[in-house]
């Protein structure tokens, strides 16, 4: 939602989508995953309350067994403000051309559905202006008279969220964001479940730094590897949870839980990896090409290439290749059957291997050393669910899901 991501993953959520008061979500950017620029992002006015209207346009998406991506291009609903008030056809807004102190006048809202759409619809009601489009909960006859006025005015606020498909999932943010030619304060955010703590943030050389978060209790962590972030080039490292309170557009306060990495730039050029994996488990090795436009993201039995290019000021990603080594998972990969399962349980290929099953709140109901295969547990008294099953030794560290039916 307008550049915003949510992340679920290991049996539990990381990065969640908040709630307003009694259930509904809602819009207001300090409960999105989103950037922060001199700590303004997109405005909802009183009247909205937490109902943020203005727009945004999915550029691009695409769906592959080894990466996915979408792009999103939020530059006009950080640049302007929006209200509306539903009155009959002919009766204009009563705030039409008004400038309120150290504000622009409102103006009409002239733009239409297919201004955002990137495939545009014949219907005629997409090409319908939304100050002309029809009040959906008013008697018939109404329309929304939707105007605006000039906010945040931003040059670009452009996401792609890629996804590293293969034996270790990742995310990979890329945001393009400038707001003219001047620096300024940039907070990259990303929202995070309360029971989330800081474990480290590790300078890692070259202008990369390591964030790892990890759950009060359990043994699921979250890598954040600031990949690129404009004016950083190593020390202390501009990262922490952000705790404070703010207030929404009906008045309302409530408490952030965010993590928060700030540059002072002219654009920031954050480029993020996102890596959720159990403690113990390796973690990837990334390393540019000398003018970044090349990234390696590698493990011992993966490693995913890709290319990167900028036109207009939007950042493309490819991908060039993924190598999904089978040196290792010929000789070490391991097999659960049945699978569903309801008695006992055999695991294939982990002898000498260390096992362990998490349920889906990632509580440890199993550990055990397996001295030969296969190796077999009961399930009879489990309760039914998914269950992750962790299979480590010498050579890598491979989880797999098991159901219990």
């Amino acid at each position: 939602d307008r550049n915003s991501f949510t992340l679920s993953s290991h049996g539990r959520i990381w990065v969640p989508l908040r709630n307003a008061a009694g259930g509904a979500y809602y819009d207001v950017s300090e409960a999105h995953s989103c950037l922060f620029v001199d700590d303004s992002a997109m405005i909802i006015t009183k009247i909205e309350g937490n109902k943020l209207r203005q727009p945004a346009k999915l550029v691009s998406w695409l769906s592959g067994d080894k990466l996915s991506q979408a792009t999103g291009d939020a530059t006009y609903a950080y640049s302007w403000e929006w209200s509306w008030s539903a009155l009959p056809v002919g009766t204009d807004n009563p705030k039409l051309g008004i400038a309120d102190t150290g504000k622009q006048p409102w103006t009409k809202v002239t733009e239409n559905l297919n201004t955002f759409r990137v495939n545009p619809s014949s219907e005629s009601f997409y090409n319908t202006a939304f100050y002309d489009f029809a009040a959906w909960n008013s008697p018939a006859g109404y329309r929304e008279t939707i105007i605006k006025r000039p906010y945040n005015t931003m040059q670009r606020v452009y996401r792609t969220v890629n996804m590293l498909r293969g034996n270790h999932p990742a995310l990979l943010i890329v945001d393009d964001a400038q707001k003219d030619n001047k620096t300024h304060s940039y907070k990259w955010t990303m929202q995070l479940a309360t029971d989330i703590v800081l474990e480290s943030t590790t300078d890692k050389g070259n202008g990369i730094y390591d964030v790892v978060l990890k759950e009060s209790v359990g043994n699921r962590k979250l890598l954040v590897r600031m990949l690129n972030q404009n004016n950083y080039s190593g020390g202390t490292t501009p990262a922490k949870i952000d705790t404070t309170w703010y207030t929404t557009g009906d008045g309302k306060r409530y408490k952030n839980y965010r993590l928060v990495c700030e540059s002072n730039s002219i654009a920031p050029d954050f480029k993020v990896l996102v890596f959720p994996h159990f403690s113990g488990e390796a973690l990837p090795v990334t390393t540019w090409n000398t003018d970044k436009s090349k990234l390696s993201v590698s493990w011992n039995d993966q490693t995913t290439n890709l290319g990167f290019t900028v036109l207009n000021g939007m950042t493309k990603i490819t991908l060039l290749t993924t190598d999904l080594s089978t040196s290792n998972i010929e000789t070490s990969s391991f097999s659960i059957i049945p699978n569903p399962a309801n008695n006992i349980v055999k695991v294939l290929n982990a002898e000498n291997a260390d096992i362990a099953v998490f349920d889906s709140l990632g509580k440890l109901v199993l550990q055990t050393k397996s001295t030969s295969t296969p190796y077999q547990f009961t399930v009879a008294n489990w309760a039914k669910g998914n269950y992750l099953v962790r299979m480590k030794n010498d050579k890598n560290v491979q989880s797999k899901l098991l159901l219990i039916n």
